[in-house]
């Protein structure tokens, strides 16, 4: 539920930013030459006078390179080329997922951790409850695959989509036929 709602935030601060820049709100970047670059990461020169003294900023996850040189009065990078010093930038390239929101939300991404008593309870509990792998990773603090397998482990394994779908599906069709309606 809280990616799902992570998600939703970034998109919608997204086309905020899109809306913002249509009418002529958009970052005014300074030039840059791109270095190198892979599936998830790109190296951005920005110049400078002089390659020995050098900066290499490393754009954080979840912000754009561009945050560090948004305008000509709010600027880093306009900072420090007029100091003299050459400018480097490595930013994280779009991936289509959210990969990191995981970690966002206090989940680690591999987890080595054994498992408690009281978690294995509620693992158990939780799969009897019929509540989704999603959900229990997110109480349990584990990846979805690590409260998956585990729940195999255990032999209360969680049920597949489409079955916990036609059971939902049956059961409203059976409320309806009680209260008079037709499916």
């Amino acid at each position: 539920m809280q990616l799902l709602q992570f998600a939703t935030l970034d998109l919608m601060r997204r086309a905020q930013g899109d809306a913002l820049g249509a009418i002529g709100f958009d970052p005014a970047e300074l030039t840059h030459r791109r270095l190198a670059g892979g599936a998830y990461w790109r190296l951005r020169d920005y110049g400078g006078p002089d390659p020995e003294t050098s900066l290499l900023i490393i754009a954080g996850p979840i912000k754009r390179p561009y945050i560090w040189n948004l305008g000509p009065n709010v600027s880093a990078i306009r900072y420090c080329l007029s100091h003299a010093v050459h400018v480097y930038v490595l930013e994280r390239r779009e991936t289509g997922t959210f990969r990191h929101a995981p970690r966002l939300l206090g989940m680690s991404r591999n987890t080595i951790r054994s498992w408690t008593p009281e978690q294995i309870e509620l693992l158990r509990s939780l799969v009897l409850r019929g509540v989704s792998s999603s959900r229990a990773s997110v109480l349990l603090k584990r990846s979805r695959a690590s409260v998956q397998n585990k729940a195999r482990e255990l032999a209360v394994p969680f049920p597949y989509k489409r079955h916990v779908r036609a059971k939902r599906l049956a059961q409203e069709v059976k409320a309806r036929a009680a209260i008079g309606l037709t499916p």
